[in-house]
């Protein structure tokens, strides 16, 4: 069986397609990665967290531009019926085959960092080996993060 007969007989019996870096052209890569996508992967931490049913947390992060472009996050979280939720903004750049972003409000305002990003057959996508650039006061480690697009999108 040749190669893209493969890959299609893997698709259609559930196999997901492998995961791919930076497009050939950032403009095509950029344009795949436009519209608001739902955090699907959490810390160590917050997994323990999630592990109470009384303990919720959510995060969007929206994308709207081509190369560059605005960025927009939208966190919710708390226990029981006390959720709180924070917006706040940005911009991205895809640049040097890496994905940037900057934060202009919020709790990580006035920083910067750089990750690798790897799309899945457009509806998944991971942050890799993300490294702050400028780390805002309220820094922490940066692992890898994994993304669904949401619904509708």
């Amino acid at each position: 069986m040749k190669p893209l007969a493969l890959a299609i007989a893997a698709m259609l019996a559930g196999a997901s397609a492998p995961a791919h870096a930076v497009s050939e052209t950032a403009e095509g890569f950029a344009a795949a990665m436009q519209g608001c996508w739902n955090r699907a992967s959490w810390s160590a931490d917050i997994d323990a967290q999630r592990a109470d049913p009384g303990y919720s947390i959510s995060s969007q992060m929206c994308l709207s531009g081509g190369v560059e472009g605005a960025l927009t996050l939208l966190d919710c979280g708390g226990v029981n019926n006390l959720v709180e939720c924070n917006q706040a903004g940005g911009r991205y750049v895809f640049a040097a085959e890496k994905f940037q972003r900057i934060y202009d409000d919020g709790l990580l305002a006035g920083g910067s960092d750089s990750c690798d990003v790897f799309l899945e057959a457009g509806r998944q996508f991971t942050l890799r080996n993300c490294q702050w650039v400028v780390a805002p006061a309220a820094a922490e480690a940066i692992g890898d993060v994994v993304y669904e697009r949401a619904i509708g999108q």
